[in-house]
């Protein structure tokens, strides 16, 4: 722009310090990121983020990684990068949160994932919320899962337990 049309100097040096106030704020703001991931990544519990219809993953959390078998998942469609996932309700639930803006939760929900050619199940108590965007509607997903696989097989046991002390009436 300075070569087709001469600013006077204090205009340029405006110029150039607008650019470099622009630069901090990008770095200032790359850097919250980075500090906001590596925080989600210490949370308990797995956090993803996913965006858009096709539900990409914009964030997963490493064990939610761990538990897809060290898939990598970041900006692939759900679909794509776990396919095990058409069958299940998942997508559908996901989904629903996206179209409605409502939060969604469920307890104890079978999951399976595909790990070394082998569908793996694990149940989980989950949370759906919306995500939205600058114009006030839903973008994308945010989830929070905890697994609780031992405390539902806990369960399973100890009602099978007590179904086979009750006396059978025939």
């Amino acid at each position: 722009d300075y070569l087709v049309k001469p600013f006077a100097p204090r205009e340029l040096v405006a110029r150039v310090h607008g650019q470099l106030r622009q630069a901090r704020v990008r770095r200032a703001a790359s850097a919250e990121r980075a500090r906001l991931r590596a925080l989600l990544d210490q949370v308990p519990a797995i956090v993803n983020f996913l965006r858009g219809p096709e539900l990409v993953f914009e964030y997963s959390h490493p064990k939610a990684i761990e538990k897809m078998g060290g898939r990598d998942v970041l900006g692939k469609p759900l679909l794509e990068a776990v396919p095990e996932m058409a069958t299940q309700e998942f997508p559908a639930l996901l989904r629903r949160v996206l179209e409605t803006g409502q939060p969604l939760e469920g307890k104890g929900r079978l999951v399976r994932h595909l790990v070394d050619g082998e569908l793996r199940p694990s149940y989980w108590d989950f949370v759906y919320l919306p995500v939205l965007g600058d114009d006030g509607r839903p973008e994308g997903v945010m989830t929070f899962d905890i697994e609780v696989t031992d405390r539902v097989q806990a369960w399973e046991a100890a009602r099978t337990a007590r179904e086979r002390r009750l006396p059978c009436h025939a």
